[in-house]
């Protein structure tokens, strides 16, 4: 159980990671698609302002707005190339994404078995516990010497001399209330 749980953790956080990776990478191409649409503008303005005064304006500011528009033009290029990069990386995060799901969803049918078993066992101990007698049950294979207390819930007995190979149990007494009872080994063999 430990296994196939631990491997399903396991498996979840890398998808997390992976979600949480693609997701950043989506923002940053949002964030660049942005920067792509503004700078095409900006570069229809250049390029307005270019045609508007070519033939009256100073030529070194024409070189000038010629520079700004060559060099809007490269940026633009190069968040094109950085857009088809990160939707790669994108894809690739989609991708493993998937597969990481599928080997989750692989692993279910064996951590529900799983479960499904211990929860049988858990039933089947607390119809055992239920069937059980309540009460207090210490059992001594050894021995316990002269003085040893033995508590039970409700009562306790203290041995007065060294016993071996015994066992004690809290019974209800009608007139005294409970009681801890001593029987020895050999009474239980023989009875």
């Amino acid at each position: 159980m430990k296994q196939a749980g631990a491997k399903k953790d396991a498996l979840m956080l890398q998808k997390n990671e992976k979600e949480n990776s693609a997701r950043k990478i989506f923002q940053k191409m949002v964030e660049l698609k942005i920067f792509h649409d503004r700078a095409e503008i900006k570069k229809g303005r250049l390029s307005a302002e270019f045609k508007k005064h070519k033939s009256t304006a100073d030529p070194k500011n024409l070189k000038n707005l010629v520079v700004l528009i060559n060099n809007f033009r490269d940026r633009m290029n190069a968040s094109i190339e950085e857009l088809k990069q990160l939707n790669d990386i994108k894809k690739k995060y989609d991708k493993e994404i998937k597969l990481i799901e599928k080997q989750i969803h692989q692993l279910e049918p064996e951590v529900k078995k799983i479960v499904s078993r211990l929860e049988t066992d858990m039933f089947a101990f607390f119809e055992w516990t239920r069937k059980q007698e309540s009460s207090t049950h210490i059992k001594i294979n050894h021995s316990a010497l002269a003085g040893t207390v033995l508590k039970g819930v409700f009562s306790s007995i203290v041995l007065k001399e060294k016993i071996s190979d015994f066992h004690v149990f809290e019974k209800e007494d009608i007139n005294t209330g409970f009681k801890m009872m001593l029987e020895r080994s050999a009474d239980l063999k023989a009875g």
